[in-house]
């Protein structure tokens, strides 16, 4: 017996979906649906700097449009969340593919190869089949030998994103991105 799974590629933008990491992670995204195999391209990221105008995950669908992928392809965040990191971007994928009717998916994670590991672990925390693509690209010595190995350890410890230390990071990220101060309370994941 075969398990036939609907696959997602799941391409996350690093800061405003127009950064050069953003880049090229898009660009991979691109040649990988190009090759084939994928039933659906996904990029769900909202707005944790004033600066941003739009959310990262909406500029980086739009390219996946102009790019030549169907509309009806690009799984956008449409649940009413506004997710603030990686443990709440995958959450509001599991809740599109589930609004979306997909109930068999198996999601390819195009991040840093850091990035990507950890995700995989959110995923199977939710009971979610995911595979990384973890992209090879340098990034500074102090979050590639300090901050990943801690992020890491906090995935491996806190694989749905519940912890106190990771509502501290959301508050943050809700001052700098403008959202003021509301929904404070802990477990502030949208429900799933």
């Amino acid at each position: 017996m075969t398990n036939v799974y609907t696959e997602i590629l799941f391409v996350l933008p690093a800061w405003d979906g127009e950064d050069k990491e953003s880049c090229w992670r898009i660009e991979e995204g691109q040649n990988m649906w190009s090759e084939g195999g994928y039933d659906y391209v996904a990029s769900i990221g909202d707005i944790v700097k004033k600066t941003q105008e739009r959310p990262p995950g909406d500029v980086m669908a739009d390219q996946f449009a102009e790019f030549g992928i169907p509309e009806e392809q690009i799984i956008r965040n449409e649940t009413g969340y506004r997710p603030l990191d990686g443990y709440q971007n995958v959450i509001c994928l599991i809740l599109m593919l589930r609004k979306l009717g997909i109930n068999n998916p198996r999601v390819t994670i195009v991040s840093h190869k850091t990035h990507a590991k950890r995700l995989v672990m959110v995923f199977k925390a939710y009971g979610v089949s995911a595979v990384e693509h973890g992209m090879d690209y340098h990034i500074p010595f102090h979050r590639q030998w300090i901050f990943e190995p801690l992020y890491l350890l906090g995935h491996i410890i806190d694989p749905k994103g519940e912890s106190v230390i990771t509502e501290i990071t959301r508050l943050k990220r809700k001052i700098e991105g403008g959202y003021g101060l509301n929904n404070l309370c802990k477990g502030s994941n949208p429900p799933i």
